[in-house]
């Protein structure tokens, strides 16, 4: 019964020991009893099969390149390990550069998602795009 009786503590302190016990409480409080049945996943929806040499050199030839000379080329700030993760696809891949592979995947997206952008942009997207 000690963790029940109240202990003294210094004006803007914390007891930790309290604290942690409170905190261990609230969390485990409902977690094991739960009237909902237990969800297994279908494990067949998230299996993947292993992508043929094929695809890969089709993935390699569209998204694989570099940008061409002569193409004006701004600065673009992305996250350092996203920024990490495509160098190290690209150097695995063995072709192409960094801004070769963000260009590619931003017209594809841009393309593949062309409906919705004019949607959203509306008439300021018809002026932008004739620039």
């Amino acid at each position: 019964m000690e963790y029940l009786e109240k202990k003294k503590v210094a004006p803007g302190s914390i007891d930790e020991k309290d604290f942690i016990s409170k905190v261990a409480q609230k969390s485990m409080a409902g977690r094991f009893v739960s009237n909902e049945p237990d969800m297994v996943p279908d494990v067949s929806e998230t299996e993947r099969k292993a992508p043929t040499d094929g695809e890969v050199e089709e993935f390699k030839r569209k998204y694989m390149v570099s940008v061409p000379k002569g193409t004006t080329c701004k600065t673009i700030y992305i996250d350092g390990k996203l920024h990490r993760d495509i160098a190290t696809l690209v150097k695995a891949a063995g072709c192409g550069t960094i801004s070769g592979f963000v260009t590619q995947v931003l017209k594809d997206y841009l393309e593949k998602n062309k409906e919705l952008i004019d949607a959203l942009m509306g008439k300021a997207y018809q002026s932008w795009k004739k620039k």
